[in-house]
């Protein structure tokens, strides 16, 4: 027999972020809804989970991948009003 039980808590929408980064040619780009991202060998990539967990997984969606020695500055931007966290990576 299947048993319900009752929700202890609301769903919530993920929250994604979006990550800015400067490479070493000065351009910039743009990430739009990462959760965050991790070193993959000589390629810094940047992932969207499934939503369910906050982590990232091998169920996780590649976004988009840099070359880390080209990449000079990451940042994450928190608000539209442009707060941000900065990660310089030397």
């Amino acid at each position: 027999m299947k048993r319900l039980y009752p929700s202890t808590g609301e769903t919530c929408d993920p929250i994604y972020m979006t990550f800015e980064i400067t490479l070493a040619d000065q351009n910039r780009e743009t990430i739009l809804q990462a959760d965050g991202y991790e070193l993959e060998g000589p390629l810094t990539t940047f992932f969207m989970s499934d939503g369910h967990t906050q982590r990232l997984s091998s169920w996780s969606t590649r976004l988009a991948s840099y070359k880390t020695d080209q990449i000079t500055c990451i940042k994450r931007v928190l608000d539209s009003e442009h707060s941000e966290a900065v990660h310089h990576i030397e």
